[in-house]
């Protein structure tokens, strides 16, 4: 595999023994949602992320249609 240019992410500091205490890495969860109608149907979409440190996870998403 040829090597990447660049990557992403942050030292993971908490798991190395030598690191801080994994409770004291600030973490926040931070979803955020859309929603929109079209054909009689009301779409919402949530996206679920989580920030630790200045690093933005992607944790998912939750998708949900319901008739109008």
């Amino acid at each position: 595999l040829p090597l990447p240019t660049g990557l992403d992410g942050r030292p993971l500091e908490e798991i190395l023994a030598s690191g801080p205490d994994p409770a004291s890495v600030a973490v926040t969860q931070d979803d955020v949602t859309t929603e929109t109608d079209a054909g009689g149907v009301r779409y919402r979409l949530t996206v679920h992320r989580r920030r630790v440190g200045s690093t933005v996870y992607f944790d998912g998403t939750e998708v949900s249609r319901t008739k109008r």
